[in-house]
Protein backbone atom coordinates (compact mmCIF):
# COMPACT_ATOMS: atom_id res chain seq x y z
CA UNK A 1 0.00 0.00 0.00
CA UNK A 2 2.92 1.90 0.17
CA UNK A 3 6.57 2.80 -0.24
CA UNK A 4 8.37 3.31 3.19
CA UNK A 5 11.24 4.19 4.62
CA UNK A 6 14.20 2.47 4.40
CA UNK A 7 13.03 0.34 0.99
CA UNK A 8 9.86 -0.88 2.81
CA UNK A 9 6.97 -1.66 0.58
CA UNK A 10 3.69 -2.77 2.14
CA UNK A 11 1.33 -4.86 0.24
CA UNK A 12 -2.49 -5.62 0.91
CA UNK A 13 -3.41 -9.21 -0.14
CA UNK A 14 -6.87 -9.46 -0.52
CA UNK A 15 -7.60 -13.14 0.84
CA UNK A 16 -11.49 -12.61 1.13
CA UNK A 17 -12.80 -8.92 1.21
CA UNK A 18 -13.35 -9.05 -2.33
CA UNK A 19 -15.80 -12.34 -1.77
CA UNK A 20 -19.55 -12.33 -1.78
CA UNK A 21 -19.56 -14.40 1.44
CA UNK A 22 -16.50 -14.82 2.71
CA UNK A 23 -15.00 -18.07 5.16
CA UNK A 24 -15.95 -17.60 9.06
CA UNK A 25 -13.07 -16.83 10.53
CA UNK A 26 -11.38 -16.09 7.19
CA UNK A 27 -9.28 -13.01 7.24
CA UNK A 28 -9.91 -10.40 4.71
CA UNK A 29 -6.52 -9.13 3.90
CA UNK A 30 -3.11 -9.86 4.46
CA UNK A 31 -0.35 -7.26 5.10
CA UNK A 32 3.14 -8.02 3.13
CA UNK A 33 5.58 -5.86 4.25
CA UNK A 34 8.92 -6.67 1.66
CA UNK A 35 12.26 -4.91 1.26
CA UNK A 36 13.05 -3.25 -2.10
CA UNK A 37 14.69 -5.89 -4.31
CA UNK A 38 18.34 -3.35 -4.50
CA UNK A 39 18.54 -3.24 -0.85
CA UNK A 40 18.15 -7.09 -0.13
CA UNK A 41 20.93 -7.88 -3.26
CA UNK A 42 23.34 -5.32 -1.91
CA UNK A 43 22.81 -6.40 1.22
CA UNK A 44 23.11 -10.22 0.56
CA UNK A 45 26.39 -9.29 -2.08
CA UNK A 46 28.17 -7.78 0.68
CA UNK A 47 27.44 -10.01 3.26
CA UNK A 48 29.24 -12.49 0.57
CA UNK A 49 32.28 -10.28 -0.03
CA UNK A 50 31.45 -8.63 -3.65
CA UNK A 51 31.70 -5.69 -2.55
CA UNK A 52 31.30 -4.57 -6.41
CA UNK A 53 28.14 -5.87 -6.59
CA UNK A 54 27.00 -4.38 -3.14
CA UNK A 55 27.78 -1.02 -4.46
CA UNK A 56 26.30 -1.72 -7.85
CA UNK A 57 22.74 -2.07 -6.05
CA UNK A 58 23.24 0.07 -3.26
CA UNK A 59 23.18 2.42 -6.05
CA UNK A 60 20.30 1.30 -8.06
CA UNK A 61 18.43 1.51 -4.57
CA UNK A 62 19.61 5.31 -4.47
CA UNK A 63 18.57 5.86 -7.63
CA UNK A 64 15.09 4.68 -6.97
CA UNK A 65 15.04 6.30 -3.25
CA UNK A 66 17.47 8.65 -2.90
CA UNK A 67 17.07 9.61 0.63
CA UNK A 68 17.08 5.59 1.68
CA UNK A 69 19.63 5.61 4.49
CA UNK A 70 20.09 1.48 4.42
CA UNK A 71 20.77 2.07 0.60
CA UNK A 72 23.78 4.57 1.40
CA UNK A 73 24.37 3.15 4.71
CA UNK A 74 25.15 0.20 2.04
CA UNK A 75 27.17 1.64 -0.28
CA UNK A 76 29.70 2.78 2.41
CA UNK A 77 30.14 -0.72 4.07
CA UNK A 78 30.78 -1.68 0.62
CA UNK A 79 33.18 1.44 0.42
CA UNK A 80 36.85 0.61 0.23
CA UNK A 81 38.32 4.24 0.94
CA UNK A 82 37.72 5.82 4.27
CA UNK A 83 37.82 9.35 2.58
CA UNK A 84 35.37 8.73 -0.43
CA UNK A 85 33.03 6.80 2.55
CA UNK A 86 33.14 10.31 5.13
CA UNK A 87 32.52 12.48 1.77
CA UNK A 88 29.54 10.10 0.37
CA UNK A 89 27.84 10.25 4.06
CA UNK A 90 28.57 13.80 4.70
CA UNK A 91 26.73 14.82 1.06
CA UNK A 92 24.07 12.54 1.56
CA UNK A 93 23.59 14.38 5.60
CA UNK A 94 23.87 17.30 3.67
CA UNK A 95 20.83 16.65 1.40
CA UNK A 96 19.20 14.87 4.18
CA UNK A 97 19.83 16.38 7.50
CA UNK A 98 17.48 14.10 9.41
CA UNK A 99 19.06 10.92 8.56
CA UNK A 100 20.12 9.99 12.21
CA UNK A 101 21.50 6.68 11.19
CA UNK A 102 23.42 8.03 8.35
CA UNK A 103 24.61 11.05 10.82
CA UNK A 104 25.60 8.59 13.79
CA UNK A 105 27.21 6.37 11.07
CA UNK A 106 29.29 9.76 9.87
CA UNK A 107 30.13 10.75 13.64
CA UNK A 108 31.70 7.10 14.47
CA UNK A 109 33.59 7.35 11.15
CA UNK A 110 35.01 10.51 12.34
CA UNK A 111 35.95 8.92 15.63
CA UNK A 112 37.64 6.34 14.03
CA UNK A 113 39.58 9.01 12.13
CA UNK A 114 40.39 11.08 15.55
CA UNK A 115 38.63 14.20 14.24
CA UNK A 116 37.01 14.42 18.00
CA UNK A 117 35.70 17.80 17.67
CA UNK A 118 34.04 17.02 14.31
CA UNK A 119 32.50 13.57 15.88
CA UNK A 120 31.33 15.85 18.94
CA UNK A 121 29.44 18.28 16.98
CA UNK A 122 27.67 15.10 14.70
CA UNK A 123 26.59 13.53 18.35
CA UNK A 124 25.33 17.22 19.55
CA UNK A 125 23.02 17.33 16.70
CA UNK A 126 21.77 13.59 17.16
CA UNK A 127 21.30 14.79 20.59
CA UNK A 128 19.21 17.84 19.44
CA UNK A 129 17.06 15.38 17.72
CA UNK A 130 16.48 12.51 20.48
CA UNK A 131 18.03 13.69 23.74
CA UNK A 132 17.01 10.72 25.38
CA UNK A 133 19.43 8.32 23.24
CA UNK A 134 21.72 6.37 25.75
CA UNK A 135 24.46 5.75 22.65
CA UNK A 136 24.45 9.27 21.96
CA UNK A 137 25.03 10.73 25.46
CA UNK A 138 27.64 7.88 26.48
CA UNK A 139 29.25 8.95 23.33
CA UNK A 140 29.12 12.65 24.04
CA UNK A 141 30.64 11.32 27.62
CA UNK A 142 33.23 9.72 26.06
CA UNK A 143 34.30 12.45 23.45
CA UNK A 144 34.36 15.30 26.13
CA UNK A 145 36.56 13.23 28.09
CA UNK A 146 39.02 12.72 24.84
CA UNK A 147 38.26 16.29 24.39
CA UNK A 148 39.21 17.45 28.05
CA UNK A 149 36.08 19.09 29.00
CA UNK A 150 35.01 17.25 32.27
CA UNK A 151 32.27 19.97 32.49
CA UNK A 152 30.78 18.44 29.49
CA UNK A 153 31.43 14.61 30.24
CA UNK A 154 30.13 14.53 33.71
CA UNK A 155 27.09 16.41 31.84
CA UNK A 156 26.17 13.91 29.72
CA UNK A 157 27.47 11.04 31.82
CA UNK A 158 24.96 12.56 34.46
CA UNK A 159 22.10 12.39 31.53
CA UNK A 160 22.85 9.17 30.09
CA UNK A 161 22.46 7.51 34.15
CA UNK A 162 19.63 9.47 34.77
CA UNK A 163 18.01 8.24 31.39
CA UNK A 164 18.93 4.72 32.20
CA UNK A 165 17.16 5.42 35.57
CA UNK A 166 14.14 6.27 33.80
CA UNK A 167 14.32 3.19 31.69
CA UNK A 168 15.20 -0.09 34.26
CA UNK A 169 14.90 -2.41 31.59
CA UNK A 170 17.66 -0.88 29.40
CA UNK A 171 20.01 -3.20 29.38
CA UNK A 172 23.16 -1.04 29.16
CA UNK A 173 25.18 -0.78 32.65
CA UNK A 174 25.26 2.89 33.82
CA UNK A 175 28.34 1.65 35.91
CA UNK A 176 30.39 2.42 32.78
CA UNK A 177 29.76 6.15 33.14
CA UNK A 178 30.38 5.96 37.02
CA UNK A 179 33.60 4.59 36.22
CA UNK A 180 35.13 7.05 34.18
Amino acid sequence: IGYYHQNLVGLAQRLADHLDTAPDGAPRERMWQVRAKEVVLAQGALTRGAKAGAAREARAALALKPDSEIAVLTLAQAGENEAQVRELLAKFIAAHPDAREVRAAHARLLVNEKQFEAARTEFLLLDKQQPDNVTTLYALGVLSTQLNDPSGAERYFTRFVDVLGRNPEDERDPSKALLI
